[in-house]
């Protein structure tokens, strides 16, 4: 496998509808992300996003999957990510803040004390809705709840 992404489209048996699955690769061709348009919302999965470039490919693969599914609302689930470098986590946080092309972010951190700076990030963004929580039936809740 080479750098860059992939795209896939999938189809289940409870919805035979294809739905939208995009992966993420490192320098390594390591999967670093995977991406799903799920009914409510994009489900952002980060794995190993481990420089800048990597995170702008998983920029582009989230913003590809709104644009093509129409959804408004994003689920960032970070349980499993690696800890990322500060430059890495800039990019990200100034992605969201900047993006158009979503209007609700839920973010599912590992646990509570890696949700604190998370939420006071959050809060500082202002005028998009982003929600940061430990608990991804919790967070599904709120996202699909809200307004978008």
């Amino acid at each position: 496998m080479t750098a860059g992404s992939a795209e896939v489209a999938y189809s289940n048996e409870a919805s035979p509808r294809a739905f939208r699955m995009s992966r993420v690769l490192n320098e390594r061709g390591e999967v670093a992300a995977e991406v799903f348009a799920k009914p409510a919302f994009v489900l952002a999965v980060p794995l190993q996003i481990d420089s800048v470039l990597v995170a702008q490919r998983f920029q582009q693969a989230v913003t590809s999957t709104l644009r093509a599914s129409g959804r408004q609302a994003v689920m960032m689930d970070a349980r499993q990510a690696a800890v990322s470098s500060p430059e890495v986590n800039e990019s990200m946080w100034n992605w969201a803040s900047k993006t158009p092309h979503f209007q609700v972010l839920a973010i599912v951190n590992q646990s509570s004390v890696l949700s604190v700076a998370a939420k006071m990030k959050a809060l500082a963004m202002g005028a998009k809705k982003v929600r940061v929580f430990v608990d991804l039936d919790e967070a599904t809740r709120w996202l699909t709840a809200s307004d978008t």
